[in-house]
This record gives C-alpha cells, structure tokens and sequence, in this order.
C-alpha cells in the first residue's frame, strides 16, 4: 500500500526552490530596504533602492562632475544619474569643467571655475607671472614674482630689470656713461657714449648723447657730462658751471677739434675739466687754442693731457678769466704765435704738480705771465721761444715758484729759463726750485731782464727778481 507524502516531505522538496527572502526566517515583505546590507531586504524584487533606510542623500547633477546643485536631491544607496552629486556647490551646473576643486583657468574670463565666489584669481604655477616693479619704469624684478590672471597694482609682465631701485636703470634706456649697465643688457658696454647730469657730482642722469656737445647743451648750469672711452672729434662750446670729465681718464679720452677752433671755448661760469685728452686745437687769432677762457669765465683743469694745439696767445691754454687752476696737468707739444706756447695767463692763476714740456712761442715758450701766478710742484722742461723760453713775464705781473724744476729751456734771443720783460714792474720768486747744469741747463741762460742783466742757478736755488731793479738776490 502507497502512503501519500507528508506535508513536511513536501515543504523539504520545495525548500531548494524559495527565494532567499522565503529561505530567511527573519525576512519577510513587510521590511524595509536597507542599504547597509546586499539583500532585497523587503522582498519586492529590487535590491537597494531609493529612500532605503541608511541612503545616502546626492544631488542633482546634470554636468555629470560629481558636484550637484542646492536644492535638489535624492537619497539612494549610491549615486544614480542624475542624482550623482555628492555636494551641492557647482557654481554651474551646465559645465563640467566648473566645479569646486577646479583649477580656476585664466582663460575663461570672468568665470569662477573653481565656485569659491571670485573669478580668475588663480596663483598657482598654470597663471601668468608677475614681477615687482618697485620703481615703476614698466620692468620688474625677476626674483620677486608671483602668479595671477590679471596684472596686479604695481607689478610688470617684464622680468628684466637689473636695479628695480631705480628708474633710470631698464632696457630701455641708452646705455650711459657711468660704468652701470644702464640698459640691464652685459652685451652693450659704456664706450663711445656721453652722458649728462643734472647735478656736478654726475647724479640726477639727463640721458646720454651721441656728441659731446648734445650732453654739453642738454645739462644746466651747474651740472656734469661724463664722456665715455674713445676719440670725439668735436670743437666745443661751453656757457655757464660745468663740469666735464672723462669716465676712465685721458690716456682712453680724447677730444681732437681737427684744427676747427679751440677743443674747448668756454665763456661765462665756472668749468671744470678732469681726466681728458684735448688735441687739434686752433685759434689763429685768439687766446686759447686747447682751452679757451673768456673774460667772464673761470675754469680748473685736473689730471688732463693738453696738447699739439696752437693759438695767437695760450697755444695749450689761453685764460682772459679772473682766475684758472691748473692741477696734475701735462702741456705738451702747443704752440703760440705771439706769448705762451703751453700757458698764456694776463689773469690770476695757480699751476701744481704738472709738466708743462716741449711747447714754442714767440716769448714764453712755455707760460707768459701777465697777472699773478703761482706754480708748484711743475716740471718746465724743454720749451723754446725768441724770448723766454721756459718762462715769459710781462709787465705788472708775479709769479710764484715752488719746488719746481726748469730744465733745459731754449731761447733764441734772451732768457733760456725766465725772461723778465716788464717795463714798469714785475717780480719772480723762487724757492727751492731746480734751474738745471751742464746738460740740463737752460740756453742761453736761466734768468735774462729786459736784455741787461742775465743769472744762471742751479738746482734748489731760492731768489727773487725784480724788474725796476734789474737784480735777483
């Protein structure tokens, strides 16, 4: 006899079969989703959906950057197109490139890439660079930099100024005599250019010329040109205070007028001049053929070389001024017409640590005195003239020698080192001072007075002349 199947029997066959909610005593329709765990919590066939309990809540996010907008949202158990932004900050939501944590680009003016409330305020590397420019002439500081989208106060896209102190110093700005790389370029050097300055100690540049005469014209009284190694060929004209000087010193500047006039005329002011080679100066009928000061002028010459230049009076320097200076000075090779191959002085004037050598006249080879001069420290050596070969004083005038030398001295007439040609009076006082012997004595004598009476000396001699009298002693 077959007995029937028990219902347990039954239920043991079937069991294989059930879902795993069936399967699950502790799971029935009646649960809620959860999304802590990866069954079908509920039993409805859908695993995980949305408002289960432990969802997580995402924005909508249309752009698809996983940044979504306020106000919208969804709570599900991961994100679900378009629920998939996990903050509600995207500052637009139709652009997936704006965002936050986005790179704020520079390229996309006015726009806030990065939703932090301003646009283009990117510093970071990917922004362009900006360099201090403290003196504000339009170039920066290469090591002072920082990066923004747009040019902040006070800073320049140009990195190559080499003194961002001063204004003055830039690219684009002529190199200036002034030993400074004036235009921050180490390829452009300082010869062959003059500057100007404002001031006499060459502070306060003006700008640099191509000709000594552009610098001249564009200083003020009382201002400065600085000239730069090289040869000028110019004749210059100078009114007013002002000095002019070499950068690196005579033996690298000279200033050669080509026999056009005196290398330099001055009339009116104070000149000074430091460090230059004048040369090729002509004045065939006037005083000052290197230099040539007029009767409202003054100048001192330091440390300068004057040479082969000739005029009617003053070959080397001609001074009709109240006063002239003379210091550290070499006179060589001048030439006068009528009184001072070298020096020609009818004013007041000094002459210190200087050699006044090889110059002809036709008295005074090497200085005619016409006023009162002092001369110390000098070397008068080798001169010629008809009358006064080394020395010439004419009436009315006093010079003052101090531990100088005048060696060597030739005149064809009278008075080989000094002849005192003052009618109405005139004086020469010397205190050890070197007149020369045998070699290097004077022809045909030291001392001649007006043809009647001649004295020789020899080295470290001290006297005084008188031309009244006719008698040193």
């Amino acid at each position: 006899m077959t007995r029937a199947p028990t219902l347990m029997a039954i239920a043991a066959l079937c069991l294989p079969l059930l879902s795993a909610c069936e399967k699950d005593p502790c799971k029935r329709p009646a649960d809620r989703e959860d999304c802590s765990t990866p069954e079908d919590d509920d039993c409805n066939g859908t695993n995980n959906e949305v408002d289960a309990d432990n969802c997580v809540e995402f924005w909508l996010d249309e752009d698809r950057d996983f940044h979504g907008v306020e106000g919208d949202t969804q709570c599900s158990c991961e994100p679900l197109e378009p629920y998939s932004g996990y903050t509600d900050e995207d500052c637009d939501d139709s652009d997936p490139l704006v965002r936050p944590g986005a790179v704020d680009s520079c390229d996309t003016v006015g726009v806030d890439d990065d939703c932090d409330g301003v646009a283009d305020n990117n510093s970071g590397e990917s922004a362009p660079s900006w360099f201090l420019d403290a003196d504000e002439d339009g170039f920066g500081d290469e090591d002072e930099e920082l990066h923004a989208c747009t040019q902040p106060s006070g800073y320049s896209e140009l990195d190559t100024d080499c003194d961002d102190g001063d204004p003055t110093i830039n690219p684009d700005v002529r190199e200036a005599c002034d030993d400074i790389d004036t235009d921050c370029y180490p390829g452009t050097t300082d010869p062959g250019t003059v500057s100007a300055f404002s001031a006499a100690d060459f502070t306060g540049l003006l700008g640099s010329y191509d000709t000594i005469q552009e610098a001249i014209d564009a200083a003020p009284s009382g201002g400065s040109v600085q000239v730069c190694d090289g040869t000028w060929f110019e004749a210059l004209a100078v009114v007013g205070d002002l000095t002019l000087a070499s950068l690196n010193g005579a033996e690298v500047t000279t200033i050669n007028a080509r026999d056009e006039g005196p290398v330099i005329a001055q009339d009116g002011g104070s000149l000074v001049l430091t460090g230059l080679t004048l040369t090729g100066g002509a004045n065939s009928e006037g005083t000052g053929g290197g230099v040539a000061i007029g009767a409202a002028g003054g100048a001192t010459i330091n440390d300068c070389d004057i040479k082969n230049s000739e005029a009617d009076y003053g070959g080397g320097v001609g001074s009709l001024g109240p006063e002239f200076t003379v210091e550290g000075s070499r006179l060589t090779g001048n030439t006068a017409t009528g009184g001072g191959g070298a020096l020609y002085f009818p004013s007041t004037g000094s002459v210190s640590d200087s050699e006044i050598s090889d110059n002809s006249a036709a008295f005074g080879g090497g200085i005619a005195v016409g006023a009162e001069l002092t001369v110390t420290d000098t070397a008068i050596d080798g001169n010629s003239a008809t009358r006064g070969g080394g020395i010439y004083l004419l009436s009315s005038s006093a010079l003052t020698l101090t531990s100088s030398q005048v060696l060597q001295n030739q005149a064809t007439s009278a008075g080989g080192g000094a002849y005192l040609g003052g009618v109405t009076s005139c004086t020469l006082a010397v205190s050890s001072s070197d007149w020369g012997s045998a070699d290097t004595d004077n022809d045909p004598e030291d001392i001649n007075i007006g043809s009647a009476a001649t004295f020789s000396y020899g080295s470290g001699a001290s006297f005084t002349c008188d031309c009244a009298s006719q008698t040193c002693s």
